[in-house]
């Protein structure tokens, strides 16, 4: 035998064969030792005994997926299952397991099975069937039960319930299908469990084919809980929030009943909570532990009466951490100014105290404080007036010697009083701020005389950067904020501009005069048009025109009379309702003389 595998042919039933291998190369002809050799017995009927078929026996009413297997036979390559009539195998044929599908109307009979392998077949197993084609109908559950339990209290016991018409009986299992048969569905431990209930019919043996679940549940109650709202060691005046976890009534040990109390008072604190369901248990306690305020004192080197320009220290007990009433936070204070002085001193477990006020007298130097009767900060061309507090006599930076001066020079500014008792005092600096005034210089390009359709630009610059405000006239322009402005012919007039710098202060340009440039012409605008347009001709003062509109036939269509009070004008002109062409434009004047004619295009 060369392979690495060898199959036995020709054995008779019963008999015992040994097998051995060796191994050689293909190459050099080495040959391995050989094997330890192995024993093999051929069974006597060349298969073995297929086992009892395990699956429910007694079916009522169309059911579907039940569930029949044999123990797997070593060697066997399918296994062949026959039904009671009306039955279906749904899967598994060929297999050890099958699903069979009861429909109506089947019958009782007996389910078969053999195995084969090749040309071997098994006897056959059978296993009886009973078939009833009315159901049995699930039980009724007694309702899931939940209960709390409290130790020290015996533990309670639980009885799952379940009712079933006459002549059936409840039969309680561990699962909702298969599983094992429970005598007794109880529970008398914390935790949950459930229970499955089948009807059984105490004649036929039918069971439902279903099961109603009914669960049991006991809760063990934890014992109360006090948290905290902050820290439970704290200093006198302070307090801490004690609250008690979830329950139906309280009572603490110093005796208030709600679920918190608020506590200042050194002390073991319990509570004792009502859980429901005879539950009532006592917390474990909580340590609040108040902690005293030290005694502070301020003692000081000297006396705290004295004149001004002189100080004093003053010195707080020992202590980890200090906070005086000015801000300081050193142990000795140095101070030169009236007042009363605390501190507040942290000697450790964080408690802090704060001492009596030590009260500090200063005889006053006379006041010497500048005031301003406006603004110190102003434009080229104002001022403003320093006054120094009243005293007896004044020396101030620039020499002069009276109370106030007024000023319209940039600088700093002080004075030194001095009072009847020969105390002198020196104010602070007062800075003048003076802002130079912006340049502006107004231009026009291209030009300074107009007639219609001829237009120019205003042009302001300044040497800063500034805002632009304009007038015409005299008269604020709002619309205009830019350094340019565009003109035409009805907005002649004389323009200013006044620019405004980041200080605010302000200059004004020269006035710039736009005016008319006469002319004979006769202008219409737009030309063409859809028959509505402007006439304008120039005029030295205030007349009276009268625009006459003709059409090409000599008919005419527009006459009307116009006060004319500037050089140009704006006549306006409609012969929308006379349709398109060419018309003639006659302008006479107030003594019926025609002046001039124009053609206009209506499209």
């Amino acid at each position: 035998i060369t392979a690495t595998t060898y199959t036995a042919t020709g054995l008779s039933p019963g008999a015992t064969i040994w097998f051995s291998i060796i191994a050689k190369n293909s190459s050099t002809g080495a040959v391995s030792e050989r094997s330890l050799a192995i024993s093999r017995v051929i069974s006597a009927t060349g298969l073995a005994a297929i086992g009892s078929i395990d699956g429910n026996n007694i079916i009522c009413g169309a059911v579907n997926n039940i569930i029949y297997t044999v123990p797997v036979i070593p060697g066997v390559s399918s296994y062949t299952w026959t039904v009671p009539a009306g039955a279906v195998i749904a899967s598994g044929q060929g297999t050890n397991t099958i699903s069979v599908n009861y429909l109506v109307g089947s019958t009782s009979g007996n389910i078969l099975v053999f195995a084969t392998a090749g040309s071997c077949q098994t006897s056959t197993s059978s296993l009886a069937i009973s078939f009833s084609n009315t159901a049995v109908a699930v039980p009724v559950s007694g309702g899931n039960q939940t209960q709390p339990y409290c130790s020290p209290n015996p533990l309670p016991i639980l009885t799952a319930s379940a009712t079933v018409p006459a002549g059936f009986e409840v039969i309680w299992y561990e699962a909702a299908s298969g599983g094992l048969i429970v005598p007794t569905p109880t529970l008398n431990s914390v935790g949950t469990v459930t229970y499955y209930a089948a009807s059984r019919n105490t004649s036929t043996d039918c069971e439902s084919n279903s099961r109603t679940p009914v669960t049991l549940t006991i809760v063990g109650a934890a014992a109360p809980i006090i948290t905290t709202g902050s820290a439970t060691t704290f200093c006198t005046g302070g307090s801490v929030t004690l609250t008690a976890s979830s329950g139906n009534s309280y009572t603490w040990s110093n005796g208030a009943v709600t679920p918190s109390i608020i506590v200042n008072t050194a002390g073991n604190y319990t509570v004792t909570v009502n859980q429901g369901g005879g539950c009532i248990n006592t917390s474990a306690p909580t340590m609040v532990t108040v902690n005293p305020l030290p005694t502070i004192n301020i003692t000081s080197n000297t006396s705290t009466t004295f004149c001004q320009g002189n100080n004093v220290t003053l010195t707080a007990t020992a202590g980890n951490s200090y906070i005086w009433s000015n801000g300081a936070t050193t142990p000795s204070i140095t101070v030169s100014n009236a007042g009363s002085y605390s501190v507040m001193v942290n000697q450790g477990n964080a408690c802090v105290n704060t001492s009596a006020p030590t009260l500090v007298t200063v005889n006053p130097l006379p006041s010497a404080v500048i005031t301003a009767t406006g603004p110190t900060s102003f434009c080229e061309g104002s001022n403003v007036v320093l006054n120094a507090s009243p005293s007896s006599t004044y020396l101030w930076s620039n020499g002069a010697t009276s109370q106030n001066i007024t000023t319209s020079t940039a600088g700093n500014y002080s004075v030194t009083v001095t009072n009847t008792n020969g105390c002198r005092n020196t104010s602070a600096s007062t800075l003048v701020n003076v802002t130079p005034k912006p340049t502006v210089t107004l231009s026009a390009f291209p030009y300074t005389r107009l007639f219609p359709g001829l237009n120019t630009t205003l042009n302001a610059s300044s040497t800063v950067p500034v805002t632009y405000t304009w007038f015409r006239n005299g008269n604020l322009l709002n619309a205009v904020t830019g350094s340019t402005l565009p003109v035409n012919v009805d907005q002649l007039g004389n323009y200013s501009v006044t620019v405004t710098n980041g200080a605010g202060c302000s200059n004004s340009s020269s006035l710039l005069s736009i005016a008319d440039s006469a002319s004979n012409k006769l202008f219409i605008y737009p030309n063409p048009n859809k028959g509505s347009f402007q006439v304008a001709y120039y005029s030295n003062g205030a007349v009276k025109n009268t625009i006459t509109v003709h059409d090409a036939k000599g008919a005419r269509v527009y006459s009307k009379t116009f006060d004319i009070n500037i050089p140009y004008q704006t006549m306006n002109v409609d012969v929308r309702n006379h349709g398109k062409g060419t018309y003639i434009v006659t302008l006479t004047n107030q003594n019926n003389k025609i002046v001039i004619s124009e053609k206009v295009l209506v499209l």
